[in-house]
């Protein structure tokens, strides 16, 4: 830990606490700002959280080629900046959370168990490569990278859903198209 043991449950606190409040903000203003606009929001919230861990020595003008992590540096000049960053990372994560629930309430409704239960699997299967990999891949940056892929991939997904499919700001319901018979009258929900 960069500030120390003792330090580990209040930036753990800062990042629960933005994640508590953002996601009462997200699903309060979801309706009211557009759900378009948070999804962009909590992609450059965990890309700002990302990009810092990754290149963050470059922020500050470290050029120390001995260690790319200066740990003393954070811990005594800029400790502020950790509990920045659990707070951004808390914001990310809240508004993911929320609105991924969200839209798969309002695009499944006739099938939410099937949608949520699909979530959950994708989630566990997640967990699951995570600790898998942890002991596997010992280099930071590497596991940085991957699981910004994910973010990448999670974001381009969504981009693809609100430019061809519906509109992340529509409320109406396309996904009850797929599942109805054939019979013309059938085909609004």
């Amino acid at each position: 830990p960069i500030l120390g043991k003792g330090e580990i449950g209040y930036v753990m606190a800062v990042f629960a606490g933005v994640d508590a409040a953002s996601s009462f903000l997200v699903g309060k203003s979801a309706d009211i700002v557009g759900r378009r606009i948070l999804v962009w929001l909590g992609f450059f919230a965990q890309l700002i959280f990302f990009a810092f861990w990754l290149f963050w020595d470059n922020f500050f003008g470290i050029n120390d080629s001995d260690s790319p992590i200066d740990n003393d540096l954070l811990k005594d000049r800029f400790p502020w900046i950790i509990y920045l960053m659990a707070g951004v990372f808390g914001l990310g994560d809240a508004i993911w959370n929320t609105l991924i629930g969200t839209l798969l309430s309002v695009f499944f409704t006739e099938k939410s168990e099937g949608a949520f239960a699909n979530l959950k699997i994708w989630q566990s299967l997640g967990f699951f490569v995570s600790f898998l990999w942890g002991p596997l891949i010992e280099i930071f940056a590497t596991k940085m990278y991957l699981v910004g892929a994910c973010l990448f991939i999670a974001f381009i997904s969504l981009s693809i859903l609100d430019t061809f499919v519906i509109s992340l700001n529509s409320s109406d319901n396309v996904v009850c198209l797929l599942y109805t018979s054939d019979a013309a009258d059938d085909l609004l929900c």
